[in-house]
């Protein structure tokens, strides 16, 4: 099964009420609390296929992010979290207003050594370096995250940010090392219009999916500080399809995906590189049984020219088929576009921020295939196999 089969999952309305209500009733001296907030502003010029919009017209800027949080401190092993924020990028993403996180997480255990606890409510994914940070342009590793790894373009930002569930994490220094892990376990949920209209491409059929048995765990290392940093993330979910009564339609799929994670971060540059593998069983009344898997890896370095400027490079690649990373197979057997089974992106890129709270990125990708094209924004386009995009965004944060 290609990449494109993962999938959203529908927001359940789940209000941080509870958090701003001890906001409110608490005294102002006593509170233990802090705020934070951010807005970023994209432009896209791509040639050949859109990205962000409709950016290979004139350009575009529907791609923006403004967030705002709040932690809440009720005891020193308890605190509340949440943050909402107002996104849009292209057509991938159109959700607006959104409730990101809201969670209460409670400190079982805390010593010089060890730690553990437990998080409730809306809670981050532990997927990745990355996933659960996200959110913010200035602890990402460049405007977008690779596809090739988190699927920035196929709109799964939602799926894999965050979850109603809860989450169990601990960690023990043992010498140089700090070791953590985290496991998630978040609550079947029924796909929405929207999000059914998404992961389909833009498509409508007579029929309800639902979100099944969905967690994630990530297993991580950091040595001396965070100068070597290692992990291993697992996510699962399950996806089943409801027909409309007399639509022969039953099935559905089940999806693992891997990721080996390695940094490096010397003074005035780091190394990074990541590999994720996937692998899908796919059932129903018309296809029958399935089983494909397909992978994606990307490596990036990251130099300091200069007090407040730095370069980055990065090399990307996706493969709907490992076993077919040419697309010369599907071509043969389907007649399609063998392009459309990978992609190669090249990236350079520049970061300018004269100060802790401001930030500008420039970056120019050249692209080999449309595996990471994003559906939503080509819908009726015929792809261009190769082609190349720029993009700016200026972002603070407070």
């Amino acid at each position: 099964m290609s990449r494109h089969s993962y999938f959203h999952r529908s927001r359940r309305p789940l209000s941080p009420l509870v958090f701003l209500l001890a906001l409110a009733s608490a005294q102002a001296s006593a509170l233990d609390y802090q705020y934070h907030g951010f807005a970023a502003q994209g432009y896209t010029l791509s040639e050949g296929n859109n990205v962000d919009g409709t950016s290979a017209d004139h350009g575009s800027t529907d791609y923006y992010e403004l967030g705002l949080s709040g932690t809440l401190s009720l005891m020193p092993n308890l605190l509340m979290s949440a943050q909402t924020v107002l996104r849009r990028a292209g057509n991938s993403d159109t959700d607006g207003l959104r409730l990101d996180y809201a969670l209460i997480d409670y400190r079982l255990f805390s010593n010089q050594w060890f730690n553990a606890g437990i998080r409730l409510g809306r809670v981050k994914n532990p997927y990745g370096f990355y996933n659960d940070t996200r959110d913010v342009v200035f602890t990402r590793p460049g405007i977008d995250l690779p596809n090739s790894v988190y699927f920035e373009s196929d709109g799964l930002r939602s799926v894999f940010f965050s979850g109603d569930g809860g989450q169990l994490y601990g960690g023990v220094q043992i010498g140089d090392h700090y070791i953590s892990f985290e496991s998630n376990l978040d609550f079947n949920s029924q796909l929405g219009i929207k999000d059914q209209q998404q992961l389909l491409g833009g498509e409508m059929l007579p029929l309800r999916l639902q979100v099944r048995n969905f967690d994630a765990e990530r297993l991580q290392d950091e040595w001396n500080g965070g100068t070597v940093k290692l992990a291993l993330s697992h996510l699962h979910a399950g996806l089943l399809i409801q027909p409309d009564p007399g639509v022969p339609l039953n099935g559905g799929l089940d999806d693992n995906l891997w990721v080996v994670s390695a940094r490096y971060n010397a003074r005035s540059f780091a190394l990074t590189g990541e590999y994720q593998i996937n692998f899908s069983n796919t059932f129903g009344d018309l296809t029958g049984t399935s089983s494909d898997s397909g992978d994606g890896f990307y490596l990036q370095g990251d130099y300091q020219i200069v007090p407040h400027w730095s370069v980055m490079g990065r090399y990307s690649a996706t493969f709907d088929n490992r076993h077919d990373r040419n697309g010369r197979e599907f071509a043969s057997q389907t007649g399609g576009d063998r392009y459309s089974q990978f992609s190669h992106d090249e990236m350079l890129g520049l970061n300018w921020r004269p100060t802790e709270h401001w930030g500008m990125w420039a970056e120019f990708h050249i692209v080999q295939g449309t595996a990471d094209v994003p559906p939503s924004d080509n819908l009726g386009n015929t792809l261009h196999d190769h082609w190349n995009f720029f993009q700016l965004m200026g972002a603070y944060r407070f």
